[in-house]
């Protein structure tokens, strides 16, 4: 069902050609030759849509692996002629089925090639960002488009992080925007180069941000991201069936949701997009004409919500509670700031730190913790000198929206929601911007909770 208030914000776009629009296709959406003719027709259908970012090849089947997942493989075990039989296959399938006459094998063995002297490191990130190179390569050969590699304008700091100010000045350089105008470009996702000229890559969903970052250098006037979904749904439809889907959010409100576990965007895309106010439009490769969801700066005229509604519903399992019990803990003068420092010392991040008068609570995403449970425990109990450690999983649910803010009885509405479904909350931590509520309940009951606030808000 098309949404009419998504269909105004799109109509109301410059229509003129050096206006240009960012287009990101996911993985699912170059799987095959036959989802890539349909990027094609995509890509035809508006003259403004000259700006191309591709993702490697998502799985074509169920039973496959994604393009990115058998070249880490690769990078593991470089002499595996299974996996390299595996990729050439994939890939020359595609190109067989799109007319071209292109040799991969001869692209992979060029790639293995110069990988071979590396480190694992570099090795790594070089052959996982070949997946976007050679799909990029293959897209601006079949439409004729120019092919820009990454490399050539997104930078990285040593530190492994997107250095924007050096990006724009980089695309600037090369005239990103005057060849997007007159020849079209296709840029590969997920990847850029560092300080020493070495090619690193985003974490993975990471070809959202290479979007963000095109369209923030070309000036474009709108980013889409086509994925295999018509919008960002209210809650994730693996739990709830035929969840609302946003007309509009902001971007605010999905970048709080991205971080929390709503997995549409990859939680650094927005950055990019902030200098120049670059709104986002999320559809469906299969479902092109649906307009899927806006995803804008503010909330405009005439799009105004009812206060007190929820935008996205959010979460994740896998998260650690250390709870810290001691008398007389609260007037103890760096108690948080040592348990803190513990955390660090072992690479830990911490994501919420609850506490009372004698309970000191870390919240933390496990994988790490449980690498070094043990030391971890240990160095608390040696360094905070706690009467009691108590360390079990939880899940973290978000409840997002930004009219909630300054709405009385609005987190009643979800602990109710929740009490009525028998669940009791185990954390519970709402930010000063007010549009967000952070819920941790024991993981069997993450379902149950997402289900039950969904249903109190979608009435």
């Amino acid at each position: 069902m098309q949404n009419p208030r998504t269909l105004k914000i799109l109509k109301a776009l410059p229509m003129k050609n050096e206006k240009l629009i960012a287009c990101k296709f996911g993985g699912t959406s170059c799987g095959n030759a036959r989802q890539i003719k349909k990027i094609v027709r995509i890509i035809r259908s508006d003259p403004r849509r000259r700006c191309i970012v591709v993702s490697g090849p998502g799985k074509e089947h169920k039973r496959d692996k994604k393009i990115t997942d058998l070249l880490l493989a690769l990078a593991e075990d470089p002499g595996s002629s299974g996996i390299i039989d595996i990729i050439s296959l994939r890939f020359q399938k595609i190109i067989d089925g799109l007319g071209l006459k292109i040799r991969f094998q001869e692209w992979l063995d060029e790639a293995l090639r110069e990988s071979e002297l590396m480190g694992q490191e570099d090795k790594s990130n070089f052959l996982a960002s070949r997946g976007e190179y050679w799909m990029a390569k293959i897209l601006a050969e079949h439409i004729g488009f120019e092919f820009v590699d990454a490399e050539e304008f997104i930078a990285f700091d040593r530190y492994g992080k997107l250095n924007l100010k050096r990006t724009e000045k980089n695309a600037n350089r090369i005239g990103l925007r005057e060849k997007a105008v007159k020849n079209g470009i296709v840029v590969p996702g997920f990847y850029g180069k560092n300080s020493a000229g070495k090619i690193r890559t985003f974490s993975r969903g990471g070809s959202n941000i290479s979007g963000s970052i095109v369209a923030d250098c070309v000036e474009a006037v709108l980013y889409i991201n086509w994925t295999d979904v018509s919008g960002v749904a209210m809650a994730d439809p693996r739990i709830v069936k035929n969840p609302r889907i946003a007309a509009v959010i902001t971007r605010a409100e999905m970048g709080e949701g991205s971080y929390r576990g709503a997995d549409v965007l990859h939680p650094e895309t927005f950055e990019p997009l902030r200098r120049l106010d670059i709104p986002i439009n999320v559809r469906n490769t299969n479902d092109p004409d649906n307009p899927g969801t806006m995803i804008v700066g503010k909330i405009g005229r005439g799009q105004e919500r009812v206060p007190g509604s929820v935008s996205i519903i959010a979460g994740k399992t896998g998260f650690i509670v250390i709870t810290l019990a001691k008398a007389d803990m609260n007037p103890e003068i760096g108690f948080l700031l040592r348990a803190c420092r513990v955390m660090k010392k072992f690479g830990v991040n911490i994501d919420h730190v609850p506490g009372g008068i004698n309970t000191l609570s870390i919240v933390l995403e496990g994988n790490i913790f449980e690498k070094h449970r043990q030391e971890i425990i240990n160095r608390l109990q040696k360094t905070c000198k706690p009467d009691s450690i108590d360390v079990h999983k939880i899940a973290l649910v978000c409840v997002v929206g930004v009219s909630m803010i300054s709405v009385p009885g609005v987190t009643n509405r979800v602990t109710g929601a929740m009490a009525n479904a028998g669940i009791n909350i185990e954390v519970i931590n709402q930010g000063s911007s007010q549009i967000s509520i952070i819920l941790g309940v024991r993981e069997k009951n993450y379902k149950t909770t997402v289900r039950a606030i969904y249903a109190e808000f979608a009435k």
